[in-house]
């Protein structure tokens, strides 16, 4: 992990030149740049035609376009991409070139979170890419700030509830604060579990019922488990630190995206978190976020 061989993968949407379009193509390059350096590895930008805007009587011409496209944006990179040219379904192409070159560390890519029959088109290409990948993606939504622009040094806010998917995620952010230095903050959100519990007492009707003692019984529990992680990652070398909220997922991660500079999850949740990551309550939280949301799959090896 984290070796020179290793690159970015930028995947960007060329076809729209709409204003809010091409503030996204900005963000996703200058975050893709920003994980390029702190990396130092090279990136890979990817361009995606879909076949219905593919003239098939001349698809040399739509090929020389594109990569004319591309290179024209990238007059602005220090270190100039290495340019990918595909043609198809854009989510299936750019997953299908992250899953089958091992080198691809993460991958970058952006969502203006559309809704409706709009979303059908445009919004789902991010969520396809998250569903299928096997590799971490980075996601630039629509209230990113400074531009996806991150720091020497991020904050990095890890959101877990202590599922198998949200380990994945907490392994992957200590191998990446230990490899580049940083710290890492955990964060639980109490809310999810809590409305869960109402909801159990409310279908079975579960009478009397102490929900006080309950939340005090939980948030002992979770600082319990959260001592053992701090402890474990830092004999590893890693300072930990963690935060319980009692708010709702949906409220606490867009809040505490103003904390940090990267935030990052896993891809579905214990208790319906993330079931259906961007199909879900959490969807809306993640399209909140003021800093760029990595997405760390179950699969990955780290």
């Amino acid at each position: 992990m984290l070796t020179n061989e290793k690159r970015i993968l930028l995947a960007n949407d060329l076809s729209d030149s709409s204003c809010p379009a091409m503030k996204i193509v900005e963000q996703v390059e200058t975050c893709a740049q920003s994980f390029s350096r702190l990396f130092d590895v090279p990136i890979g930008y990817i361009s995606v035609t879909a076949m219905r805007d593919l003239d098939v009587s001349q698809p040399e011409n739509v090929i020389s376009a594109r990569r004319a496209q591309v290179e024209a944006r990238l007059s602005k990179f220090q270190v100039q991409p290495e340019i990918i040219v595909r043609f198809g379904p854009p989510a299936d192409e750019i997953v299908r070139v992250a899953n089958a070159e091992p080198q691809v560390e993460l991958i970058v890519i952006g969502t203006r979170g559309r809704t409706g029959f709009e979303h059908i088109w445009e919004g789902s290409i991010a969520e396809d890419v998250i569903r299928h990948s096997s590799r971490p993606v980075v996601v630039v939504g629509p209230n990113v700030q400074n531009n996806g622009r991150l720091p020497e040094r991020p904050k990095i806010v890890v959101a877990t509830d202590f599922g198998e998917s949200a380990q994945m995620a907490e392994q992957y952010a200590v191998q990446l604060a230990k490899n580049l230095g940083l710290e890492v903050r955990f964060l639980f959100c109490l809310g999810d579990e809590l409305r869960s519990i109402q909801e159990t007492i409310l279908d079975t009707g579960v009478a009397p019922y102490d929900f006080d003692l309950r939340e005090k019984q939980l948030r002992e529990q979770v600082e319990r488990d959260f001592e053992k992680k701090v402890e474990q990652t830092k004999k590893n070398g890693v300072n930990v630190t963690y935060e319980i909220r009692r708010g709702l997922a949906v409220d606490e991660l867009p809040a505490a995206s103003k904390i940090c500079d990267l935030l990052i999850t896993g891809t579905r949740g214990r208790n319906r978190l993330l079931t259906a990551f961007f199909g879900s309550a959490a969807r809306s939280a993640i399209l909140s976020s003021a800093v760029p949301v990595m997405v760390v799959p179950p699969t990955i090896k780290i």
